[in-house]
């Protein structure tokens, strides 16, 4: 990852659909350049896909939770959680993680009454315990810009 790489990833963060051409307008070079670095950004796996960032409450999902669970020894109940978390569409997310909670799982839905019934009540018999916590307020948008600019400056030789 050169300069020119992490400025072609900034406006890609920024705008998913920039075009090549606008791209290289920007930076000063030209549209093959900028077409070969996001291949190349592609092909390593830096970039994984070009999606849509979506408004849910426009198409009714206002209810965003946070959910902890715990499992119990038993493998077949594991797997048997993964399963559940797999096919249902509610659980955007889900993660194994050091602390309080051994996964953490990111779910949206309707509302809260949905969320539980759907959620919650599914996935508790599969837990040694689960907690919810659910988002009243958005403080900070993801903002990938601010940590592309760390990873160039800090972690990145």
């Amino acid at each position: 990852m050169d300069e020119l790489d992490f400025k072609i990833l900034s406006i890609l963060t920024e705008d998913g659909r920039a075009t090549f051409k606008s791209i290289a307008e920007k930076l000063g070079t030209d549209e093959k350049t900028t077409a070969r670095r996001v291949a190349k950004l592609v092909k390593s796996g830096i970039i994984r896909r070009f999606v849509a960032e979506t408004d849910w409450s426009k198409l009714g999902v206002t209810c965003v939770a946070y959910i902890g669970t715990r499992t119990p020894a038993d493998a077949s109940l594991r797997r048997s959680l993964f399963e559940a978390l797999e096919k249902q569409p509610r659980v955007v997310s889900a993660y194994a993680t050091m602390g309080a909670d051994e996964y953490v799982l990111l779910a949206m839905d309707k509302d809260v009454t949905s969320l539980r019934e759907n959620v919650i009540e599914t996935l508790e018999p599969l837990t040694a315990g689960i907690s919810s916590s659910i988002v009243s307020k958005t403080i900070k948008q993801a903002n990938y810009s601010q940590l592309l600019e760390l990873v160039k400056d800090k972690f990145v030789r």
